[in-house]
């Protein structure tokens, strides 16, 4: 769970976000609305879309800084950009903080839009004007991010996966004895190397013919 004010990431039980103080909002109930048939390419396109945009906000915040007279604006929206840049990981289906998180940007990016428009920045303008785009998309989809789209979107995964051939294969570490599934995408051979996230040990895994 992040910080509805600064997007920092919060302890778990927390009253009040440790960066800036702000007190912790209870997760929003994710707005009534029918989950789309496809939750898991919403969440994507929000989620590219918000890297896409972000990486550009980071460009002009270099070039405000390098100017100096635009300076402050471009520290500004380097900042925020790096901020969401990192939470974009978290715009996943079925994820129900996602559409708080957005309702409550609004008037984080209308002062964006201002100290853009008062510094001069024409760009960061018509970037608000696209954030606030982003935001209506998740706004209108808010079903994508109910938490029952996660089943909608893994069983939609499964059988896209399957159409292409993909093999789910149950894996147990020898060295630290922790259960994983993995996918292989068309597999081939007798077998493949996998390496234990857990313990870090190497082995092979044999795959069925």
């Amino acid at each position: 769970m992040y910080c509805s004010k600064c997007g920092k990431p919060l302890a778990a039980g927390a009253a009040f976000c440790s960066f800036c103080g702000a007190a912790v909002d209870a997760p929003a109930e994710t707005r009534a609305a029918q989950i789309p048939d496809d939750p898991g390419g919403v969440a994507a396109r929000v989620r590219r879309n918000e890297i896409i945009v972000n990486i550009v906000w980071i460009v002009l915040g270099v070039v405000q800084v390098i100017l100096l007279y635009t300076a402050a604006a471009g520290a500004w929206n380097i900042v925020n950009s790096i901020i969401f840049l990192v939470n974009a990981r978290n715009i996943t289906p079925g994820n129900p903080n996602v559409v708080p998180y957005f309702e409550k940007r609004k008037t984080g990016l209308i002062i964006a839009g201002v100290i853009n428009a008062v510094l001069g920045g024409v760009v960061g303008v018509l970037l608000v004007l696209y954030e606030l785009h982003i935001r209506r998309i998740v706004l209108d989809n808010a079903g994508a991010f109910d938490p029952a789209a996660a089943a909608v979107a893994a069983e939609k995964a499964n059988a896209a996966a399957a159409a292409r051939g993909d093999r789910y294969i149950p894996v147990v570490c020898p060295s630290c004895s922790e259960h994983y599934t993995i996918r292989l995408r068309k597999p081939s051979g007798a077998s493949i190397k996998f390496k234990c996230p857990k313990c870090k040990a190497a082995f092979d895994v044999a795959v069925d013919a």
